[in-house]
């Protein structure tokens, strides 16, 4: 008995149709373009519900490399500046709760205080990012310029375990494990203050949260470029302390925060506002005391 070796060709024809069906079938499906900067985007604001700061800050840069003009850059570049001061505040909280522990226990002092200044120096290499996506940030910057905050929220309160850090400034030094999960809590919590601070609800996290899961926020360009001067200021500080002295970093951040203030000066003159001309004088003063006229701003 022969067998054969080839479709009959009416049976060739009714496979091809019940293939090109399936495929049509499949090609209804919507397809996204990861290609855009609206996707690239959401991305980043996954990232950011997700606590993956890192990834976040990766998606960012990749926006802005790739599409530099668009809204969405715009948004990123704003956002990057945010993810990195909450990074930074993370850190300073950690690291506070280990120095805040050698005083509660000498007996821990050595090793609280190895891992204390561990997590300044990531603060360190935090603060030094800050610094260049300032100067990117500063340097976009025109009258014209309006300026949007859009996040998703980074904390889920409803998921928080206990506080690893309270057994910390007890004097208690938690391994390495705990370490990292400390990180997971500590530093999107650094990320929701530093939010709420840009959005104008320091003292209220609630409704920063609520603010910002209805939309973009647009902030006022003159208390934008004040809260970044006072975010340059803090992590100035980091630079001048005991064991992380670097004189020309110190002296280089108080030069982008005179920056970025003058700009914030330039903004007023053109739309005043009484409250946050009081922040900027403050700020002002206390520029002018560090360094004077030397820093470009009024004296």
């Amino acid at each position: 008995m022969r067998v054969p070796t080839s479709f009959h060709p009416c049976l060739s024809v009714s496979l091809i149709a019940i293939v090109c069906l399936a495929a049509a079938g499949c090609s209804q499906e919507p397809q996204v373009d990861r290609n855009t900067p609206e996707y690239l985007f959401s991305e980043v604001r996954k990232a950011v519900a997700d606590g993956r700061l890192g990834k976040a800050l990766d998606s960012s840069g990749a926006l802005q490399t790739k599409f530099p003009k668009s809204e969405e850059a715009a948004k990123a570049r704003l956002l990057s500046i945010v993810l990195l001061v909450g990074q930074s505040d993370g850190y300073r909280s950690i690291a506070d709760a280990y120095l805040a522990g050698m005083e509660a226990d000498p007996k821990q002092y050595g090793k609280l205080r190895s891992t204390a200044f561990n997590y300044l120096r990531k603060r360190k290499s935090v603060a030094l990012t800050l610094y260049q996506a300032s100067d990117r940030f500063i340097k976009r910057h025109s009258p014209e310029s309006a300026y949007a905050l859009e996040s998703s929220w980074p904390v889920d309160d409803s998921e928080q375990g206990p506080d690893l850090l309270d057994e910390v400034r007890g004097g208690k030094e938690i391994d390495s494990e705990q370490q990292e999960q400390v990180e997971v809590v500590e530093l999107p919590k650094g990320v929701a203050r530093t939010l709420a601070r840009f959005a104008g609800s320091e003292k209220d996290l609630a409704q920063a949260r609520t603010t910002l899961e209805q939309g973009s926020v647009d902030l006022v360009p003159s208390g934008l470029l004040v809260t970044l001067t006072q975010c340059l200021l803090d992590n100035q500080k980091l630079f001048g302390r005991e064991g992380l002295s670097e004189h020309k970093n110190y002296a280089l951040f108080v030069i982008k925060a005179a920056e970025s203030l003058k700009l914030a000066h330039e903004s007023l003159q053109d739309s005043p506002d009484e409250a946050i001309q009081a922040r900027a004088d403050e700020l002002q003063a206390r520029i002018d005391a560090m360094y004077g006229k030397k820093t470009g701003g009024k004296s």
